[in-house]
């Protein structure tokens, strides 16, 4: 092996370590999200539910998701859930 195959070689070898342990050395994307933001659960009544949503943004929330129940017995509201988040203060 001469002397620019062994420099080739371990040049692929640092190239290949430093992929490899990247992942160990940075942050994971959940973990800073988590830390940035502030979440709450809100359950309300669809009639209710911009009322809610323009209370809520007032105070600088952002729904994340909204989700609503389906199939419920005749004369039982339907019940929607909101996530909300916003920054941290």
């Amino acid at each position: 092996m001469n002397k620019f195959q062994r420099t080739a070689l371990i040049a692929i070898i640092l190239l290949l370590a430093v992929i490899a342990l990247r992942p160990v050395f940075s942050q994971s994307p959940v973990g800073t999200a988590a830390a940035r933001y502030e979440y709450l659960v809100v359950s309300t009544s669809v009639g209710d539910l911009q009322a809610n949503l323009t209370g809520f943004a007032k105070d600088g929330w952002e729904p994340v998701l909204v989700a609503s129940s389906e199939g419920n017995p005749p004369g039982v509201t339907t019940v929607t859930a909101l996530v909300l988040r916003r920054p941290m203060k």
